[in-house]
């Protein structure tokens, strides 16, 4: 795998990957030499990769969360979101960027004993939304919460 001078290179390298390993690689080589990539091709790169690796990162992750912070809003489809949302996540704890606007999805996870939370925050703190594959996925850095609470426990 080369240097990445453009978009176009970066795309043809992480497409020749299996989907599970892009989102890795991109973080990889953002932070190391993707200084010639603008703010909008790693955008678009993170929309590509985000999918099918979002199970393959920490999303307690410095790098990550970087990257979104310089790339934002990141977003798969057409929706813009406005206001102060809630938004709930079921996980081991609340520090991580991955929630969900669907109450429903966080609540199913319950049942597996895993805890839910509950947390509000300004929808222009939101570094990225992703609901093309029919899922609410939004990621925020957990420091801008406006309230956080575990609604139920693990």
């Amino acid at each position: 795998m080369g240097d990445w001078n453009n978009h176009d290179e970066a795309m043809a390298d992480l497409s020749a990957l299996p989907p599970e390993e892009r989102l890795q690689t991109l973080l990889r080589k953002w932070t190391g030499e993707t200084e010639s990539l603008t703010g909008d091709d790693v955008r678009k790169l993170f929309v590509y990769a985000w999918p099918d690796g979002r199970d393959s990162v920490d999303d307690h992750s410095h790098e990550l969360l970087t990257m979104l912070r310089w790339i934002a809003p990141v977003r798969d489809g057409t929706t813009y979101l406005v206001g102060e949302l809630t938004i709930f996540r079921a996980a081991g704890d609340e520090h991580g960027i991955r929630w969900t606007l669907d109450e429903a999805v966080a609540t199913g996870d319950e049942q597996a004993g895993i805890a839910v939370f509950r947390a509000t925050v300004e929808a222009s703190d939101v570094l990225g939304h992703f609901n093309a594959d029919g899922g609410n996925e939004v990621l925020v850095n957990p420091q801008h919460f406006t309230s956080l609470e575990r609604v139920s426990p693990a």
